[in-house]
């Protein structure tokens, strides 16, 4: 049995390499990673926002979505 058979079948281990793994790329991203987060919380809320105009307007979403950008500012 070669080495990657034995890893592959102590589900300990591997879970324990992925959480290092997870960790080793947090830390790598720390600077980044507010950016991130606010990227995607930004995103889910414009989304929302083009969901329930699109459910009172039958426009389409692209241009909800250009229209709600141009609006907010920088």
């Amino acid at each position: 049995m070669t080495t990657w058979e034995k890893f592959r079948q102590n589900a300990s281990l591997r879970r324990f390499v992925v959480f290092l793994v997870i960790c080793l790329v947090l830390y790598l991203i720390k600077e980044v990673l507010s950016l991130i987060l606010l990227t995607f919380i930004f995103t889910y809320l414009v989304m929302r926002l083009v969901k329930s105009i699109q459910k009172r307007v039958k426009i389409s979403p692209k241009i909800i979505v250009v229209v709600t950008y141009l609006l907010i500012p920088e």
